[in-house]
């Protein structure tokens, strides 16, 4: 099954420029270049910005398009950082520019892909940059750039379909991964490991200590858990599930920015997600303890810290997600708290499909975000458990 950015790479191939599409071989010169160098991404950005059009725009990096035919795919060596470039763009303007840059894996090579969304002009610089003159309206003319005359900036489209209006924040939800506070993308690869047999359930039990008591004439061993009541017998049956839990589920993070100058009122993300055979989401899973009153919440590591947290569900043949981002301030971003876990024991991939919801955000905002699974099995081994057992543990039986 082919995940959404690949049908759109590859239609968009197929496509000569135009108004709404633009292919660059190489890639845009950006860190460490200078103004003049980097004024050609910025006017090119800007130019897309102000074209009115029936969809998004694109500029497709790492291709070589072939008039009349299928475009060839080259691939890039490096990538745009999205929050730099965003940071770049959206200080120069008279208000934001709604794009974004992500890099797709396409026929074994990436490929960069910036996507400017159709929105409401004009748009264009407080001071002249590089090439970019100051208060210059560019524009698509077909493949090329040009200036919008004084008459064109007049006529130009007040609000044209799918823009959104100035006080309405535009936020963007993306895979992340949380400890390194990176975000990923909209579609990324995930490898579940099946441990299976597992270890015998016995194989962990603690060892009982015996007491010597005596009763007239005779001596009665007593095992410690007679009086200790608070261990855990279950503990071996239940750290070698938590283990296998552990090696199938992998945490992944999210994040939404806000690239717009409004702050986004109480945001919500409500999404759902189809079930197939073999597919595990958990918002968390329990690391049982010798004590049988005692369990830690584990999310493999993760400790709290300030964000959203996740809420899921199983409800007939989906799984729900839902989680309260709360307010996102301009040109901010929110990361999720807790991870949510994922797993498969049959190769596939998932859809997350949902929407941003918020006081202020007129129209929900549609995200689609997609995992494809691979899979490894192979049997448990003691040292699989052995990375999670808690301090007190005695000697296998």
């Amino acid at each position: 099954m082919k995940s959404p950015d690949h049908e759109l790479i590859e239609r968009l191939l197929h496509e000569e420029e135009s108004v709404a599409l633009d292919f660059k071989r190489d890639q845009y010169e950006f860190d460490g270049a200078d103004k003049k160098t980097k004024s050609e991404l910025l006017k090119d950005i800007l130019a897309f910005a102000n074209t009115s059009r029936n969809s998004n725009a694109y500029i497709l990096i790492g291709v070589q398009e072939v008039p009349g035919q299928r475009c060839t795919v080259v691939g890039v060596c490096n990538h745009l950082d999205d929050a730099n470039l965003q940071q770049f763009v959206n200080h120069k303007t008279n208000r934001s520019v709604n794009f974004q840059y992500r890099q797709i894996s396409f026929q074994g090579v990436e490929l960069g892909l910036l996507e400017i969304f159709d929105q409401e002009p004009p748009l264009f610089v407080h001071g002249t940059y590089g090439k970019v003159a100051r208060h210059a309206v560019y524009i698509r003319r077909g493949s090329a750039t040009d200036t919008a005359s004084p008459d064109e900036i007049v006529n130009m489209p007040r609000m044209s379909t799918g823009s959104h209006p100035i006080d309405s924040p535009q936020l963007y939800l993306e895979w992340a991964d949380l400890k390194k506070k990176t975000p990923l993308s909209s579609s990324i690869d995930v490898k579940s490991l099946v441990l299976d047999p597992k270890l015998p359930g016995d194989t962990f039990e603690i060892k009982p200590r015996y007491s010597t008591e005596r009763s007239g004439l005779l001596s009665i061993r007593i095992p410690d858990y007679i009086f200790n009541m608070d261990i855990n017998q279950e503990y071996s049956r239940e750290i070698i599930s938590y283990s296998s839990d552990a090696a199938l589920l992998t945490p992944v993070g999210l994040v939404v920015r806000n690239v717009s100058g409004t702050v986004a009122r109480r945001v919500v993300f409500k999404g759902s997600i189809a079930k197939f055979d073999g597919l595990s989401i958990r918002d968390g899973i329990y690391k049982p303890s010798r004590s049988r009153d005692f369990y830690m919440t584990s999310a493999l590591s993760y400790l709290h810290h300030d964000g959203s947290s996740p809420e899921v569900s199983e409800y007939g043949e989906q799984w729900t997600v839902e989680i309260d981002f709360g307010d996102i301030r301009p040109r901010d971003e929110t990361w999720l708290s807790d991870p949510i876990l994922f797993g498969s024991k049959e190769p596939g991939s998932l859809r997350l499909e949902g929407s941003l919801f918020g006081d202020n955000i007129i129209d929900p905002i549609s995200c689609v975000l997609e995992i494809q699974f691979t899979v490894e099995r192979r049997g448990m081994c003691i040292s699989d458990v052995e990375q999670h057992l808690t301090e007190d543990w005695d000697q296998p039986a």
